[in-house]
């Protein structure tokens, strides 16, 4: 018999030892439908995983191409975490959760 418990926010951080906060850089073209969807992929991603323990910052690479020369980015959307360290990167609208999870070690 297997029984399935749920555990509040609070026991998932501690019992997968989240404590550190995270932070993310997520390059977009602005009014792009695949841009759109790689930012609420990426809000619903993580709230649910990360709880509030993290900082996003969206980037328009029209707006901005600088920072995006800088950064290396050829493709969008392109999601970094920049930390903690090492930067981990992830190319695409973010859709398949468990591959944002595994690609950006987060569980």
């Amino acid at each position: 018999m297997h029984l399935s418990v749920e555990l509040s926010q609070e026991e998932y951080v501690e019992k997968n030892n989240l404590n550190e906060n995270y932070v993310f850089k997520l390059f977009i073209s602005e009014n792009v439908l695949v841009s759109n969807r790689a930012i609420n992929n990426c809000k619903i991603i993580f709230e649910k995983y990360l709880f509030n323990r993290y900082k996003l910052e969206i980037i328009d690479v029209g707006k901005n191409p600088q920072i995006a020369i800088n950064e290396n980015i050829i493709m969008m959307p392109t999601l970094i975490r920049e930390f903690p360290k090492p930067a981990l990167r992830i190319i695409g609208d973010l859709s398949n959760t468990h591959k944002v999870l595994h690609e950006l070690d987060i569980a």
